[in-house]
């Protein structure tokens, strides 16, 4: 159904945490999932050693083949799967573009939230409810913290 998912991450502890439930969602629907993530122009962010990541990604990938007859899930070596590093000063805004950018070719956003509230996001809005108002495709918002990896 979806071709490519784009799934952003600032490598936080909430983002991190449903890092399995996307990969779960890109395999259940045979899609290429890319980790999506905004350098800060603002503070002056430096390049993250991604290498970290990635080795995170191949564990979680690992014990999914092992629990494959639990999880239900075949070929978990299969996934295709990018780390895409962009650099502004706005991450809903770089989100926004890199999918309005055709030949990226994303057609789902699995989006984390955080549920932060009260006067901060009434004075400057959340990430994710920015990208969902000017998002081309679907977005998929997933509550970090009311979801639990199973």
């Amino acid at each position: 159904m979806f071709k490519k998912i784009l799934f952003p991450t600032d490598f936080s502890g909430c983002s991190v945490k449903i890092t399995d439930f996307a990969i779960k969602f890109a395999l259940n629907n045979h899609s290429e999932l890319i980790f999506f993530h905004v350098l800060d122009d603002e503070n002056n962010d430096a390049a993250i050693d991604y290498s970290q990541f990635k080795n995170e990604v191949e564990i979680k990938l690992d014990d999914l083949e092992k629990k494959e007859e639990l999880t239900h899930i075949k070929d978990v070596k299969s996934l295709k799967w990018d780390i895409v590093s962009v650099s502004g000063t706005s991450a809903a805004e770089e989100i926004v573009k890199y999918v309005e950018d055709e030949s990226n070719g994303i057609d789902l956003i699995l989006m984390p939230t955080h549920s932060k509230g009260g006067i901060r996001r009434f004075l400057i809005g959340s990430t994710a409810e920015k990208v969902v108002r000017h998002s081309q495709v679907p977005v998929l918002t997933i509550n970090t913290n009311k979801y639990s990896a199973k």
